[in-house]
């Protein structure tokens, strides 16, 4: 029962996290659309929303319901990669600055972020949200919301990534900036080179 109060604390924590987050999203766009700014793909935040809601409630209900549980070797693994997951994100929102929000918005004429964590990788914030998605809930062995999160992550992603990338190309220098980098997994012979 220890276990499962502690699981429930730290959904709460990264709860509160997320929503704090989407309040700095909200104030960039504000500025960014006053700048200018063009809003994509609007659709997608919503469903983004509704999956990571959904997930919260998801692991919950399964530890509790479904009584899983708590080791304490997959509970240190799967930290591990929670951790990096939360790393990736927020280096990402550091690099970006006041570019980054929740939503797909861009401004013409304005040169892609290629600095701190984008100097590896075209999307590391969502290799971050990806590493997330799957490992928070195995703290608890909360599987099958692992599994059925990531494939739905997996889905949205993959339209999201498409119209991210489509919209930069067409207002900057998107594509020749990022050409030789890969979108998720980095490559890490070229993370020693200058």
């Amino acid at each position: 029962m220890v276990t499962k109060i502690g699981f429930a604390f730290i959904i709460f924590v990264i709860a509160i996290q997320r929503f704090f987050e989407l309040k700095k999203s909200r104030r960039h766009e504000s500025d960014l659309k006053k700048q200018g700014g063009l809003e994509h793909a609007p659709g997608h935040f919503y469903i983004m929303v509704s999956i990571h809601t959904a997930w919260f409630i998801s692991m919950y209900l399964e530890v509790y319901i479904l009584n899983r549980p708590f080791y304490l070797s997959l509970f240190m693994i799967a930290t591990c990669f929670a951790v990096l997951g939360n790393w990736l994100r927020y280096q990402s929102m550091k690099a970006l600055g006041p570019r980054w929000t929740v939503r797909i918005i861009t401004i013409a004429n304005h040169e892609p972020v290629t600095t701190g964590i984008y100097k590896y990788l075209r999307h590391p914030i969502y290799l971050g949200v990806i590493l997330e998605i799957a490992f928070i809930p195995l703290l608890h062995t909360a599987y099958l919301t692992a599994i059925f999160f990531s494939l739905a992550n997996a889905i949205l992603l993959k339209k999201r990534i498409y119209e991210e990338e489509k919209a930069l190309n067409t207002i900057n220098n998107y594509q020749n900036s990022f050409q030789n980098k890969p979108s998720l997994i980095p490559n890490f012979k070229n993370i020693s080179k200058p």
